[in-house]
């Protein structure tokens, strides 16, 4: 059964709190004597109620993690926590971390898990070869190795979905989500911004207002994410291209707007653009000739006026 623990140092508490008791007893053992009286004059230790939100140990700015294993090894002297099979889960920030092998330090509040690492939370799921979690004030991920980056579709409000036969509303390239696929992803996600270094490619498959499927690639030298301001910064070398034929390529640093339903892309250098076009007419009408005859005539060319 693999082993839970609730971190904040329960575990070496209850050790120091055990080897207290045992000493306790034994004391007593040795001297059975009656209980005594308190001295003169000596006033009892009023018993001491902690102010809010602090009871159990817990201040208000605190919170837990939940971590559970299989074959864990534990050092009181350094307060870390050494497993197989490793499952950190946040519960307030809904967020889970898995590995293969992974190490807590439950003082520094430092994750480090490496094989099939799994990040996954409300709006992403990132996979990698190594994690490196602080948890503490910095608040930062590090996903190294073989990263992939899943960022879920927008969430539609109930009731919004389109009805049988209507086209979907594709106003926001958003809600289709997107895969993204680099060497080195750093999350601070306190600040809700993200960093993505070595062999940037954001890929996603979307329907566009025609209804036409549309599959759109970006690459870029890196790439960084300011979710505060809903903004994707692309570093040149930046290419796009989609299925419909277009290219573009920019050799200075590019600005994509991904605020839901006013996505833009702003670049202030040069471009380079190949996009395809329709080159035939609008409507295919009959090939150019004389007119057709009219009804009763043996067709042919008019006679001029007056003649027979």
């Amino acid at each position: 059964m693999p082993l839970q623990i609730k971190t904040r140092s329960r575990f070496v508490l209850a050790l120091a709190g055990a080897a207290v008791l045992s000493a306790a007893v034994a004391g007593n053992a040795q001297h059975p004597s009656a209980p005594r009286k308190p001295a003169a004059g000596m006033v009892p230790v009023a018993k001491v109620t902690p102010p809010p939100g602090l009871a159990g140990g817990k201040s208000s700015n605190q919170s837990d993690v939940d971590v559970s294993g299989k074959g864990v090894s534990i050092d009181a002297s350094t307060h870390l926590y050494r497993g197989r099979d490793m499952r950190f889960y946040f519960p307030d920030e809904k967020r889970t971390v898995t590995g293969d092998t992974g190490s807590y330090n439950d003082q520094t509040k430092i994750i480090d898990a490496e094989g099939h690492i799994v990040i996954d939370d409300p709006k992403h799921r990132i996979t990698g070869d190594k994690a490196h979690v602080e948890n503490g004030k910095q608040k930062l991920a590090i996903i190294s190795s073989n990263v992939v980056a899943v960022i879920k579709p927008d969430q539609q409000p109930a009731g919004s979905s389109a009805s049988p036969g209507e086209k979907e509303d594709v106003g926001s390239a958003r809600q289709h989500g997107a895969t993204i696929t680099c060497d080195r992803l750093e999350d601070y996600f306190r600040k809700n911004y993200i960093v993505m270094h070595g062999h940037f490619v954001g890929k996603q498959n979307f329907r566009d207002k025609d209804g036409k499927e549309i599959e759109r690639t970006l690459t870029a030298e890196h790439a960084e994410y300011d979710g505060k301001k809903e903004i994707l910064l692309l570093y040149p070398p930046v290419d796009e291209h989609d299925n419909e034929g277009r290219q573009i390529h920019f050799d200075s640093l590019v600005t994509v707007g991904t605020h839901t339903g006013a996505e833009t892309l702003e670049a202030n250098g040069p471009f380079h653009m190949v996009t395809p076009y329709d080159n035939s007419s609008e409507e295919e009408g009959p090939e150019p000739g004389p007119p057709p005859a009219k009804e009763g005539s043996s067709g042919g060319p008019s006679k001029p006026p007056g003649k027979p």
